[in-house]
């Protein structure tokens, strides 16, 4: 996520061998911070909306939520 972690944070995808599973990753003088490895964000996601029957919004605001306590 660009700049912060929050529901309007721009959202980039970078490669694992690009970011070396940094947590927080600059780029061109940019800092993002890794929200989730993709596969485990894929996880999540799939079990908030079958098993909680979330809204998509209600699910980025978990991941979120999620995140940031578990940071």
């Amino acid at each position: 996520m660009k700049d912060k972690i929050d529901i309007d944070s721009e959202l980039h995808f970078f490669d694992i061998e690009e970011t070396e599973e940094y947590i927080l990753y600059v780029k061109d003088g940019q800092e993002y911070t890794e929200l989730f490895m993709l596969w485990h964000a894929i996880e999540l996601i799939e079990e908030y909306i079958k098993l909680e029957k979330l809204s998509i919004k209600d699910t980025a605001l978990r991941l979120i939520e999620y995140r940031i306590k578990d940071a």
